[in-house]
């Protein structure tokens, strides 16, 4: 028998899960509660378990080893902390019986930090998105918005600038797009081409500030009464607060994105800027959902970044691009990708390029 058969190694990790069933008395120790029992809902960017308790449900979620610094999850809590004290609804930190907002966890890659959130009563909006609730939606993240400007001081948080929603994610790109030259060089087009209109944006309050980072429908719950709450601020970090609206809006119907607008401009008013700057964002967040998911493949599996999400977002960032030059955007022209348009010229070759391009396409995207 050879004896290398036996020899065990020991092997890096890079990403544990940690068991539901130790995380229970470790969070009943530390919050003082009774009763507790955890399992895990998912784990992507964060790992997030429901805790069932005797005083009520709650929700933890522990951060990766690395990706965060204490400092900016904390300026996260902080964040939350001041929006609620605002009469924001968001789900907000729980305090340990010490008074501290974190709870440290030895995992095998290294320490890991845990908070334990209120939880958001109701569905996931995304399951029962009517234009009602698009409206309400539409409302928080405005006072969202409009609250974090009364901040005394920007939160130390990454930048949601060009460099993040766009350098690092076609840095993280290159290799998925290997055998996709074609693919490959009109992305980078398209990228070379807003670039510089979204670098022109205004960087100073109300367009420019604290951002929710993931303003998808999938991060509030609502309940049958109307009660809606935001949740999951781990993106949040200052940037244009276009961006946040135009994540919101992509694949969304006109009659959903026309409530969520109609709701945001009850709180805050658009500027005919921020209105045409739209589509440009769409295609930022597009690029940067590719992004995370090359840059996570390791983490995630090769399978969330498969040829038909590829094939599904460039048709999309097609489509956008080749609409592009119908007009100024108006509240009711920005309500569809179909009427994306935008009131900034975008570089005339790479709009052709693109209406090449959605030519070949079929009618459905």
């Amino acid at each position: 028998m050879n004896s290398s058969i036996n020899r065990s190694r020991i092997v890096p990790v890079q990403r544990s899960i940690v068991s539901a069933d130790a995380l229970a008395s470790v969070v009943a120790a530390a919050y003082g509660l009774d009763g507790v029992r955890c399992h895990l809902i998912k784990s992507a960017m964060l790992d997030t378990y429901q805790v069932t308790a005797a005083s009520g449900p709650a929700i933890l979620r522990i951060y990766p080893a690395s990706r965060r610094t204490e400092a900016e999850i904390l300026a996260e809590l902080d964040v939350l902390a001041y929006l609620h004290a605002a009469d924001v609804s968001v789900s907000v930190p729980i305090r340990q019986r010490s008074g501290e907002q974190l709870l440290t966890i030895q995992a095998p890659e290294g320490v890991r930090c845990a908070a334990l959130f209120t939880y958001a009563p109701g569905r996931p909006l995304s399951q029962q998105c009517t234009p009602q609730y698009a409206h309400a939606y539409g409302q928080a993240l405005a006072q969202v918005h409009t609250v974090a400007d009364t901040l005394p001081q920007l939160p130390l948080r990454p930048r949601l600038d060009l460099a993040t929603l766009l350098d690092q994610p076609l840095a993280a790109l290159a290799s998925a797009f290997a055998q996709r030259d074609t693919d490959w060089a009109f992305l980078r087009q398209v990228a070379a081409a807003i670039r510089p209109h979204i670098a022109a944006l205004p960087t100073e309050p109300p367009c420019y500030g604290l951002c929710h980072g993931d303003a998808g429908s999938a991060n509030a719950h609502v309940t049958a009464d109307g009660r809606l709450t935001l949740f999951d601020f781990d993106m949040c970090g200052v940037g244009w607060r276009a961006y946040d609206i135009a994540t919101f809006l992509i694949d969304e119907p006109e009659s959903i994105a026309a409530s969520f607008l109609e709701g945001y401009t009850a709180v805050r008013a658009l500027t005919d800027t921020e209105l045409a700057s739209l589509p440009l964002f769409q295609i930022v967040q597009s690029i940067w959902v590719l992004g995370l998911r090359a840059d996570y493949i390791n983490d995630w599996g090769s399978s969330l970044l498969s040829e038909r999400l590829l094939n599904h977002i460039l048709s999309f960032i097609t489509h956008t691009m080749a609409t592009m030059e119908r007009g100024p955007v108006t509240l009711s022209t920005a309500l569809s990708l179909s009427e994306a348009s935008t009131l900034i010229s975008v570089t005339d070759s790479v709009v052709l390029l693109a209406q090449a391009r959605l030519a070949k396409l079929p009618t459905r995207l």
